[in-house]
């Protein structure tokens, strides 16, 4: 099992700092380019340039994929001294993944942010880290504003509270779970946990330190930095743990919110009255009792073995899939971008299954070899149609193609725990789905409308936390599973339900700014005429005035 190094960053491009989106496309391209402040050439990491694309909400029109018009767009819709270019997100990826799937899996975490409207350039990039490893990343653009039929509108503020939701880490969870699912899809035993070091029991954090200082080690000068980056480094060799040791089976899993450091008892009191409303809604009878572990007055529900204490969902050790899936569901009643599953393998393996079903998946582990190889055969269709729904010109989609072929020539079936695969198909998914209610809060209008992606996210509204995105969606369809724990999901829904009615305000609005923005051209191009008109007049004064009177001067008839 690789754990990643978890560098998750982003930011928004801002005029006043001297940034344009000439400048950061630039970079993810490793291109040349001059904008308004300077002259940028990242021409010599060419060469580690994996590949990149752009991803297109539902309904964009497919001429904005080409690079050419996106750019035009992207580079020179700002016109503000203190205008904001456009958003940044930069990740890095597991290095156990094979690079021909590094962009797929790249464009598989944005899912959620392209779902939700916003227009996307993908670049990934694998660099040499300093421990002479690959250093697989990605950096995205992403657009602050709608795609329109003609080109980027209005801006999305919503969008912003997204980003600031938690202090960001709502939106590092998010980035990780997608990252952590997409592997379990794609069979790679890998994981990327977003939560500080001391959360999750790491090692402290590395010092950065400069280029120079490495460049003067590796010419064979000492710097004592580097040498203790060293020693601190082969100390975190030395303890690390066999790559599967056994975990003994606990008395009971937990599951928590990646996103959320603490929640205090005002915070709790909140969250268990949400589960309360929405189990008594899908018919559960609750008993309350006190948790002998931790001495926290828990709601369980009857007949399951699953409990809720306002922080953390329990299941007990003889849990099974149905209370995976209970648990799932509820998540995402609750909105929970990333989950922390913490516990023995046979209920972590029944959660990721349960989970990924749901499209909120666990980042503090990845699942084992039997239970990706359930997700993987189950989702793999389902991950590569909500790529190819995004990618119009089908740069990732095309490498998925290859992999899947690729591996249709190479796979040899591996022996796969048959416990672990009846214990899995124990519960039909469809019926517990049936008793927990999904996210029915009708999601606001957008501009684009079209088939929602398979794994694209749903904006709901739930008490004080305003408009939100979970990681997934309630529409599953897959066919030929191997077992009844991934049969029966849902469908999507037939017919035109689906589809977002036209705004007329919304249409009205954007005539008016475009007329607004009309009228200002305009005028500022009447100014400028009279401006020049102005300097000709005074130009002619001058001249008139420069000119010497009649019988002033030298005359050719004069005598000398």
């Amino acid at each position: 099992m690789i754990v990643s190094f978890c560098s998750i960053h982003f930011g928004v491009v801002q005029h006043t700092k001297r940034y344009t989106a000439i400048a950061r496309l630039a970079y993810q391209t490793s291109a040349l380019a001059t904008d308004r402040f300077q002259r940028v050439d990242y021409r010599c990491y060419a060469g580690f340039h994996v590949g990149g694309g752009v991803l297109l909400p539902a309904g964009a029109p497919a001429q904005f994929a080409q690079w050419d018009n996106f750019y035009a767009m992207a580079a020179f819709r700002e016109t503000s001294r203190n205008a904001q270019d456009g958003r940044i997100l930069d990740f890095a990826l597991p290095r156990a993944v094979p690079r021909d799937l590094l962009l797929p899996l790249a464009a598989f975490a944005l899912m959620p942010f392209v779902g939700l409207g916003m227009a996307v350039r993908l670049d990934v990039e694998c660099v040499p880290a300093s421990d002479g490893e690959p250093n697989p990343h990605a950096h995205a653009w992403l657009a602050q504003r709608k795609l329109e039929q003609d080109g980027f509108g209005l801006k999305e503020r919503s969008w912003n509270t997204l980003f600031r939701r938690d202090g960001g880490r709502y939106v590092r969870g998010l980035v990780a779970a997608q990252i952590t699912l997409g592997c379990a899809i794609l069979d790679v035993d890998a994981f990327v946990d977003p939560r500080r070091n001391d959360a999750r029991g790491a090692f402290t954090p590395e010092q950065r330190l400069p280029r120079k200082a490495f460049n003067i080690h590796n010419a064979g000068g000492h710097v004592e930095e580097v040498e203790q980056l060293k020693a601190s480094r082969q100390l975190k060799r030395d303890r690390k743990a066999p790559k599967h040791a056994p975990q003994p089976e606990v008395a009971s899993t937990t599951v928590t919110n990646a996103a959320v450091d603490r929640v205090n008892d005002d915070e709790a009191a909140g969250l268990k009255k949400r589960f309360t409303d929405a189990a008594e809604e899908a018919g559960y009878e609750l008993k309350s009792n006190l948790d002998a572990a931790s001495g926290l007055p828990t709601l369980s529900l009857s007949g399951t073995s699953v409990a809720f204490d306002g922080r953390a969902f329990l299941i007990a050790r003889t849990g099974g899939s149905e209370d995976a899936a209970i648990v799932a569901r509820f998540v995402r009643q609750l909105d929970w971008p990333a989950l922390v599953v913490e516990g023995g393998p046979r209920l972590a393996d029944l959660m990721a299954i349960a989970a990924a079903n749901e499209g909120v998946f666990m980042v503090n582990r990845a699942p084992s070899a039997a239970a990706r190889n359930l997700i993987s055969r189950a989702f793999f269709d389902e991950l590569k149609a909500a790529i190819a729904h995004h990618d119009p010109l089908g740069l990732a989609a095309k490498l998925l193609a290859d992999f899947e072929e690729n591996m249709a020539c190479t796979h040899v079936d591996e022996p796969v725990d048959e416990a672990f695969v009846q214990a899995a198909s124990q519960v039909d998914l469809q019926s517990v789905a049936d008793r927990v209610p999904p996210n029915t809060v009708p999601a606001q209008p957008v501009k684009a409308a079209g088939p929602a992606s398979a794994f694209a996210p749903t904006v709901t509204t739930s008490g004080n936390d305003g408009r939100a995105v979970a990681a997934g969606s309630d529409a599953r369809q897959t066919a030929g599973s191997p077992s009844e724990a991934v049969d029966d999901l849902e469908s999507l829904p037939d017919g035109d339900s689906w589809k977002i009615a036209s705004d007329p305000p919304q249409l009205a609005k954007t005539a008016r700014y475009l007329q607004a923005y009309a009228n200002r051209q305009l005028q500022e191009l009447e100014e400028v005429d009279e401006i020049m008109r102005r300097m000709r007049d005074r130009s002619s004064e001058l001249r008139e005035t420069a000119r010497p009177p009649p019988g002033v001067g030298f005359s050719p008839t004069e005598k000398l």
